[in-house]
């Protein structure tokens, strides 16, 4: 017996001490738990949340950036909520900047810019367009006014410098696929894809008028890098977004501004596009879009062809009133500098 009571000792009681040891533990720290979340009526877990999510608040700034109060639950569908889209209205019309009688004394030392051969006299041109960066085939390009001072060589073969240079963004492509597309307020439209090598590099949204469905009603240019967290946060270009809620108005607006534009104002193609022999539509090299095979079936694929023909055409008209116009203004620029 004596034995038998030894093995069960052995085997049995000491497990059932340590269980209870470790039973008696966990009671004592709930009670410790417990003691400390009723140390005040007005603590619970429920309110130190609610107290920390209004701190993070607070700190955040957030709420007054928007010009609102932030949700508590922002922050657990930050990664998944849509972000509305500023438009740009076709009723602005093309960017115009002062010309500044003092950007003729600015302090530049013209041996630090390493100029060689002809001087212009220390005059420096104000913003001229850098068409000459363009290449001979491109699908579209944007512009965006650069800071700072560069080197150009003038018509007339003289290096001068040449202030706040415009200069252009260009987007190559030699493929063009289509997509459906509906728009945040249910508006049906068309996605086209330009791609190089396969590799998306920019689209063009297409939303026709709901009164006159052969009538394009807004067009937006984006590249391939554009999101708008980037945009907003100045990442990116700040045109690498262009929209246009006409085309036709848009144009309209634009000899408007140059019929009436004066020698103390120069145009600046920022709010604008050039579209290069790609989306041309009477080039040979124009590119032509095509349907998948999968969409083929699609209640609008069959007027994929026509919709693309018109946007080429208007974004055609457009860019040849801008190529006046750049041709205007670097002509201008060189003429004041004296190096035509």
């Amino acid at each position: 017996m004596d034995r038998d009571l030894k093995y069960s000792g052995c085997h049995r009681h000491p497990q059932a001490t340590v269980d209870n040891v470790m039973h008696t533990l966990v009671k004592c720290m709930l009670e410790v738990v417990r003691s400390r979340l009723n140390t005040s009526n007005s603590m619970s877990v429920r309110s130190s949340e609610s107290e920390r999510a209004r701190k993070v608040q607070d700190i955040s700034g957030v709420g007054s950036l928007l010009g609102a109060p932030v949700s508590t639950e922002l922050w657990d569908r930050l990664s998944g909520s849509p972000v509305l889209r500023s438009t740009t209205p076709s009723e602005v019309p093309s960017l115009c900047f002062e010309r500044s009688d003092s950007v003729n004394d600015m302090e530049v030392d013209m041996s630090e810019l390493s100029i060689s051969g002809g001087e212009s006299g220390g005059i420096i041109l104000d913003s001229v367009i850098h068409v000459h960066e363009l290449p001979s085939v491109f699908a579209y390009a944007y512009f965006e006014r650069d800071a700072g001072v560069c080197i150009l060589n003038s018509p007339g073969g003289t290096r001068v410098a040449n202030s706040n240079p415009v200069v252009p963004r260009v987007v190559v492509s030699d493929a063009v696929l289509w997509l459906p597309l509906i728009s945040s307020n249910g508006q049906t439209g068309h996605k086209f894809l330009l791609t190089k090598d396969g590799v998306v590099q920019a689209h063009i949204e297409v939303f026709l008028d709901n009164e006159n469905a052969s009538s394009l009603s807004r067009v937006l240019l984006v590249h391939g890098l554009y999101s708008n967290f980037a945009h907003v946060a100045k990442l990116i270009d700040k045109h690498s977004i262009l929209e246009f809620n006409s085309i036709q108005s848009h144009i309209e607006k634009l000899y408007e501004t140059m019929s009436s534009i004066t020698e103390d104002a120069m145009y600046l193609p920022v709010n604008e596009v050039l579209v290069g022999l790609s989306l041309s539509p009477t080039s040979s090299d124009s590119l032509q879009a095509s349907v998948p095979d999968q969409l083929a079936s699609h209640p609008h694929a069959s007027v994929v062809s026509m919709v693309w023909k018109d946007t080429k055409e208007q974004l055609h008209q457009l860019s040849s009133l801008v190529t006046n116009c750049i041709h205007q203004h670097n002509t201008f620029e060189f003429t004041r500098a004296g190096v035509m």
